[in-house]
């Protein structure tokens, strides 16, 4: 998970309150409209894995359901884009907003001080040290699904497998620090870039 910066309000929410009274009211071309935004400003990723999305591959998810609260349906503060992927799944093998349903969270993306409570092991799974955090994390999101948690693991050791054929040694200190840099600079849309960068800063850590 990463932080998710929501700017300043965009010109297509003012122009869909102006004639729509609620989410359930918009055509798939308006809700293609509020993708584009989200996923722009999201580099592509799911706000909750992590995972490469499209358009295509995507949905509008309300972080304060509108089951829970139908004033905020329009709201773009409460609005991420999240995968689909597993929406037709079983059940222990939906994730993110699938498993999710309408339960309210306690850990919110928008915030640094809750993604900064994350962290990760070598295995591939996301905890956080708040424990409300971590349930929402491994039970209501199902972030520590098998398939998320091999997808994370692959994604570093290509990272790694990348750099030792460049190299042709173990990579250098210089080397993990420009990418991390690179991993946490605005407009990456290196998917798992959460996971990467703290492992990164881990290895950097063991190697001083």
């Amino acid at each position: 998970m990463l932080k998710i910066n929501k700017g300043s309000v965009k010109p297509i929410f003012f122009e869909l309150k102006k004639i729509h009274s609620s989410y359930d009211e918009l055509v798939e071309s308006e809700k293609n409209k509020i993708k584009e935004v989200l996923l722009q400003e999201q580099q592509n990723r799911c706000a909750y894995c992590t995972c490469r999305i499209s358009l295509e591959q995507s949905t509008i998810e309300h972080y304060i359901p509108q089951s829970r609260d139908r004033s905020l349906s329009l709201e773009y503060s409460n609005m991420f884009a999240v995968c689909r992927v597993t929406r037709d799944s079983p059940r222990s093998l939906q994730t993110c907003d699938s498993h999710r349903g309408s339960t309210l969270l306690h850990i919110d993306p928008r915030k640094q001080e809750n993604i900064d409570t994350i962290y990760y092991t070598h295995g591939g799974r996301i905890l956080s040290v708040n424990e409300d955090f971590e349930y929402d994390i491994d039970c209501t999101l199902n972030l520590n699904q098998a398939r998320l948690v091999n997808n994370r693991c692959a994604a570093l050791s290509s990272v790694f497998e990348r750099s030792n054929r460049r190299n042709n040694s173990e990579w250098k200190r210089d080397k993990i620090k420009k990418y991390i840099e690179k991993l946490s600079a605005q407009g990456d849309d290196t998917p798992y870039a959460g996971f990467l960068i703290y492992m990164l800063k881990k290895k950097l850590r063991r190697s001083q």
